[in-house]
C-alpha cells in the first residue's frame, strides 16, 4: 500500500551499497518508523555506465523492495553527477570558469546548463527513467536536478561560448539595440559604453565591474537554469504521471518564482541548526506560498552536517523539533539527509540515521517518536492547512541580485537582513505573515510589508502596488525600497520612483547608516532613537 501524507523519510543510496544489504536497510527504516525514500540523485554513472547503455535493474530491485515494506519512493533525475565517459569525451559541456580554465571532473554541478550535449544527453537520460519508472505507483513524485544554484565556487557565473552567445541574445531580447543597454545601465561613465552586444564582457573577480552587468549575468544565469529545468519537467510531464519538483535550498541564486511555474511540488532543503533554527521560518513561509499547496522538506539533518569535517553537535530534542516544524509550518513530507552514512567520499562526515557500518545513531529514537506523532497526526494533519493571516512580506530574488554588487550599506545581505529586520520582528509580534514574490496576487492581503525592495518595477509591481492601495491595502514600505531601477540604477527625477508623489513628501537628503543610534524628532515633538 502506497504511504499516505505526511511523509518521514531519508535520502537513501542504493548505487553506494551491495544489493544484498537493501534488506537490512529496509529492516531499520520500519524500525525507525519512516515511509519514504528518495533515490537516483548522484547516480547517472550507475544507470548508464557506458554510453547509450542503461541499467536500470538495481534501481528497480531497490524500488520494489521499498513498496513491498510500504516505503513511498521520490525519484530523482541525477543530472547533476554527469559521468566521467560524457566529461572526458565531451569536454564542451564542463562549466568554464572566467580564466578560460574548465571544471574538472570528480565534483558535481560541473557540467554547463547551457550546453546543447549536455542537454541532449541529459534528454536521454530523464527519457530513459521516466518510461521506466513514470507509472509505478509506487513512486509518488520525482526530482529534478539537485540544489540548482547560479554561481562557481568564485561566485562567477559559467562563461563558455555557449553561455557567453545566450547572455548576449538575452540581452539584445530586453533592449533591442545596444543604444538602449547603454542608456539603461548609464555605461556613459569610466568610457564604459558599449557598440555591440558582443562587446559585453564576462564576469572576471580581478575587474571591478559595472553593477548592472553584474546583476544581469546573475539574472542570465538563474534563467538557464530555470530553462534546464523545464527542459526536464517538459519530459517528465509528457511521459509520467506524478508530480514533478526540484529542491531548492536557501539562497537566492535562482529565482523560486521563475522555477515553479512549470513545477507541480516545491521541495526545500535546509541545515539550520539549533542556534538559528528560526531562520528557516522565512523560507518555509515562502515554499508554502509558491504554489499555495503543501511543499516537501526534502533535506535536512538528523543530527550534524558536514562534509570531510563534521559540523556541531546538536542537543536531544534537535532532530525532534527540526522535523516537526516543516509539518507546522505547512509541509507534508520531511526527508533526511540521509538514511546510511557514506563510507568515503567528500561528504563522509555527514550526520545520518544509521552509521556507515549499519548501527544507528544516537538520534535513532527521535526518528522513532517523530514517525509516531506523525502517524498519530496524521489525519488532523490532512485535514488542516496554514490560514492566510491577510499579512504578507515581500522577498525579491531580483532585490538580492542587486544587492549583491551594490550593497550600499556596509555588511549588508539582503536575505540575512530580510529574516533578522523585517520578519523576525513580526514572530516576535505573534505576527504569521506570508512571504510573497512580487508576481504574487496582492488581494490575497490586508497588510503587506515590502523591506529592502529597490526595484518596484519587478513583474510590474509598482502599479499593482498602486492599484491595491487605492482599493484600501495598507503598504509599509522601506528601508532601501524604490530607489533602483530594474538595471540597478539611481533615479535621475528623485530619490525614489514614486514614494514621495504617492506620499506627498519631500526627501532632503539621506545618511549612510552606522551602528550609532540617531534621534528622529516627529511632528509631534516626540523624540525617538
Amino acid at each position: 500500500m502506497t504511504p499516505k501524507p505526511p511523509y518521514l523519510g531519508a535520502a537513501y543510496y542504493p548505487e553506494d551499497w551491495p544489493l544484498e544489504q537493501i534488506d537490512e536497510d529496509i529492516r531499520l527504516m520500519k524500525e525507525a518508523g519512516v515511509n519514504i525514500a528518495r533515490v537516483g540523485e548522484f547516480a547517472w554513472s550507475r544507470m548508464e555506465p557506458e554510453e547509450g547503455k542503461f541499467d536500470f535493474g538495481w534501481l528497480r530491485l531497490a524500488v520494489n523492495k521499498l513498496s513491498e515494506a510500504d516505503i513511498a519512493v521520490i525519484m530523482c533525475t541525477p543530472t547533476c553527477t554527469p559521468p566521467v565517459w560524457l566529461t572526458e569525451r565531451y569536454p564542451e559541456v564542463l562549466f568554464m570558469h572566467t580564466n578560460g580554465t574548465r571544471a574538472k571532473h570528480g565534483a558535481r554541478r560541473h557540467a554547463c546548463p547551457t550546453s546543447r550535449i549536455y542537454r541532449m544527453h541529459c534528454e536521454r537520460i530523464v527519457t530513459k527513467l521516466a518510461e521506466e519508472f513514470g507509472h509505478d505507483e509506487r513512486v509518488i513524485g520525482w526530482q529534478i536536478d539537485n540544489e540548482f544554484h547560479s554561481l562557481s565556487p568564485a561566485r562567477r557565473p559559467c562563461v563558455c561560448p555557449e553561455c557567453v552567445k545566450k547572455f548576449q541574445e538575452m540581452m539584445r531580447e530586453r533592449f533591442g539595440t545596444i543604444e538602449k543597454l547603454n542608456e539603461a545601465w548609464g555605461t556613459g561613465l569610466w568610457s564604459q559604453t558599449y557598440q555591440s552586444f558582443e562587446q559585453l564582457p564576462t564576469p572576471d573577480p580581478e575587474t571591478w565591474h559595472h553593477p548592472s552587468l553584474l546583476a544581469a549575468w546573475q539574472e542570465f544565469y538563474s534563467a538557464a537554469y530555470v530553462d534546464f529545468a523545464k527542459h526536464q519537467a517538459d519530459i517528465l510531464h509528457k511521459l509520467a504521471s506524478q508530480p514533478v519538483g526540484t529542491d531548492m535550498m536557501a539562497f537566492t541564486g535562482v529565482h523560486y518564482g521563475r522555477m515553479h511555474e512549470f513545477l507541480d511540488v516545491v521541495m526545500f532543503n535546509h541545515y539550520h541548526t539549533m542556534e538559528n533554527l528560526w531562520q528557516v521560518g522565512m523560507w518555509f513561509d515562502l515554499c508554502r506560498t509558491i504554489k499555495n499547496r503543501p511543499f516537501w522538506n526534502t533535506e535536512t539533518q538528523t543530527c550534524w552536517n558536514g562534509s570531510v569535517t563534521a559540523n556541531g553537535y546538536k542537543e536531544p530534542g534537535f532532530c525532534r523539533a527540526n522535523s516537526w516544524l516543516p509539518i507546522a509550518m505547512g509541509a507534508e513530507a520531511n526527508l533526511y539527509w540521509l538514511w546510511r552514512q557514506h563510507w568515503s567520499g567528500q561528504e563522509i562526515m555527514h550526520g545520518s540515521v544509521i552509521s556507515s557500518c549499519g548501527r544507528p545513531l544516537h538520534i535513532f529514537g527521535e526518528v522513532q517518536e517523530t514517525a509516531k506523532g506523525f502517524d498519530a497526526a496524521a489525519v488532523f494533519l490532512n485535514k488542516t492547512k496554514p490560514t492566510k493571516t491577510g499579512l504578507a512580506m515581500h522577498f525579491s530574488h531580483l532585490a538580492a541580485w542587486i544587492f549583491e554588487h551594490q550593497p550600499i550599506v556596509r555588511g549588508f545581505r539582503y536575505s540575512t537582513y530580510l529574516n533578522e529586520k523585517a520578519y523576525r520582528p513580526m514572530l516576535k509580534a505573534q505576527l504569521r505573515p506570508d512571504v510573497i514574490l512580487p508576481e504574487a496576487n496582492l488581494y490575497d492581503y490586508r497588510v503587506i510589508f515590502s523591506p529592502f525592495l529597490p526595484a518596484l518595477d519587478e513583474d510590474n509591481l509598482r502599479e499593482k502596488i498602486k492599484s491595491w492601495v487605492e482599493a484600501g491595502g495598507t503598504w509599509i514600505v522601506g528601508p532601501l525600497s524604490d530607489i533602483r531601477t530594474v538595471h540597478a540604477a539611481n533615479f535621475t527625477h528623485a530619490p525614489f520612483g514614486s514614494l514621495e508623489e504617492w506620499a506627498g513628501i519631500r526627501c532632503r537628503f539621506s545618511v549612510p547608516g552606522d551602528p550609532r543610534n540617531f534621534k528622529i524628532r516627529w511632528l509631534d515633538g516626540r523624540v525617538s532613537t
